[in-house]
């Protein structure tokens, strides 16, 4: 997968994706891409505290040198969950800092409570890699093991989310809350255009 950040999902048109300018993630190889295929895929990104639907038509690629083939996604999805990161800040940040329950939450979005807590669990397993991402970035210096709150007010106050979401890749090789495979052994994720 390759994940472009200057691409958002709300303006993702796979026409007019320049798909010479990537790498291969695979054998690296510059200027091998070509188009592929496409695939449907839903979304839910928030807006106005309302959940919006949009389905996306995904571009995929093929490297001439290698034939491995990638998705190339904007960079406001978290790869293998529907849900965008203004969803997930959305719901985080009125869990964590305005103090709402996850039921409150369920009625406010009109989505299952089991969702709401699934979106704390995802943030709260990547709470130490945030954490070290931010010390990293000499930002969270004088915490330690800081609340999730604390973690969720010093992103807002530093970053766009997307811009946070794009430093953590950088700094873990890891896209910023995907969980499918992270048990299993990292896989290359290309972030941006190299």
């Amino acid at each position: 997968m390759i994940i472009e950040n200057s691409i958002k999902s709300k303006n993702y048109k796979e026409k007019n994706i320049d798909v010479s300018i990537y790498k291969c993630p695979v054998c690296r190889a510059k200027h091998s891409m070509i188009r592929h295929a496409y695939y449907k895929r839903n979304v839910i990104t928030v807006n106005n505290d309302e959940f919006i639907y949009l389905n996306l038509k995904i571009l995929r690629v093929k490297c001439k040198s290698c034939n491995s083939t990638h998705a190339i996604l904007p960079g406001d999805l978290i790869p293998y969950k529907q849900f965008d990161y203004s969803s997930f800040i959305s719901v985080l940040e009125k869990y964590f800092s305005d103090g709402l329950s996850g039921y409150e939450l369920s009625k406010e979005y009109n989505v299952s409570f089991q969702t709401i807590y699934s979106f704390i669990n995802t943030f709260l397993s990547f709470k130490e890699d945030t954490f070290v991402t931010l010390k990293i970035m000499k930002l969270a210096d004088n915490l330690f093991r800081a609340r999730p709150s604390k973690l969720m007010k010093l992103i807002r106050n530093n970053f766009t989310f997307n811009e946070f979401a794009f430093k953590f890749s950088e700094h873990n090789n890891w896209p910023f809350l995907m969980t499918k495979f992270q048990i299993a052994t990292t896989r290359l994720v290309s972030v941006g255009f190299q």
